[in-house]
């Protein structure tokens, strides 16, 4: 068994904990600091404002994954670095008013990660809180179990072909995943929160969102229930594409129209996740956890 730190970073008040390489916290750490740098803490769920600057965040960060995600045992990784405020700053120094279409490596979600993803956090009796998150990838994986009564994952499928990408395949090295389970400490409150969430490449999108939303609206409770938004391949039309939920209001859909975005509504509920949140609050011993209703 391979056991590794996992990686940090600080958004508003809380130290957030997430997995390291080849999983994906450092990059919904990313999303989550330029979040705050970009004022979406602030920002109204469904308004175009947010709608546009999250998902241009999305696009740097998903490119920086990239660029600078892979088996830490085969690619140096620094994480501290990728983590720090001043690289999220650099990173958000990219971002504008305007949508960026162009198209490079990385900028939106690739196909990794497509479903049979399973996330929960639990606490026990001891106030030990645990976020975890497990999947085979495609659905079935391989499609073969075994004698145990499992299924094999085909995370294979998840390397990439180019040389110069840091998540190419070779022997003994772990893929590239989109998976990111991870816990929130705020040591002033005595108060841990465990998220995950399954999605496929949109779960740093879905977690980061939701966390913002939280941020925002003081509760997870309506951070829940608030309309979502992500970036990448639309799974019918196989065109990268904005993505809404059908909630999502139509004047801030038309503003993003405007601002270059080529948006669609998606009418299943499954596309945009389903996060499981639990928080512990130490002060007076309470465990409290809100389920996504749309899994």
């Amino acid at each position: 068994m391979l056991e590794t730190e996992a990686v940090s970073g600080q958004f508003t008040d809380y130290t957030v904990y997430s997995a390291p390489a080849p999983m994906s916290g450092i990059t919904m750490i990313q999303q989550l600091q330029m979040a705050e740098l970009a004022g979406l803490t602030e920002a109204e769920p469904g308004s175009a404002e947010f709608a546009h600057t999250f998902v241009e965040i999305t696009k740097e960060a998903y490119r920086d994954r990239s660029r600078n995600i892979g088996d830490p045992t085969f690619t140096p990784v620094d994480a501290e670095q990728l983590t720090s405020i001043d690289y999220s700053e650099e990173l958000l120094s990219n971002v504008d008013s305007l949508a960026n279409t162009s198209i490079h490596e990385g900028a939106v979600a690739s196909t990794d990660d497509q479903g049979n993803t399973t996330a929960f956090s639990i606490a026990d009796a001891d106030g030990m809180v645990v976020s975890a998150t497990n999947t085979l990838s495609n659905f079935f994986g391989e499609g073969v179990m075994v004698n145990q009564g499992y299924f094999l994952n085909n995370h294979m499928n998840n390397f990439a072909q180019s040389e110069t990408s840091p998540n190419l395949y070779q022997g003994h090295k772990r893929s590239r995943s989109f998976i990111a389970p991870t816990l929130l400490v705020n040591q002033e409150n005595q108060e841990v929160i465990g998220v995950g969430s399954p999605g496929g490449n949109r779960i740093p999108q879905i977690m980061s969102q939701v966390l913002v939303y939280g941020s925002q609206l003081g509760n997870f409770e309506d951070a829940m229930q608030a309309p979502r938004v992500t970036h990448g391949t639309h799974p019918e039309t196989n065109e990268q594409q904005m993505i809404i939920e059908p909630a999502w209001p139509e004047e801030s859909e038309e503003a993003l129209l405007e601002r270059g975005h080529d948006v669609d509504r998606y009418y299943t509920s499954v596309f945009f996740g389903g996060l499981q949140v639990l928080i512990a609050d130490y002060d007076n011993g309470n465990v409290s956890r809100i389920q996504d209703p749309r899994r």
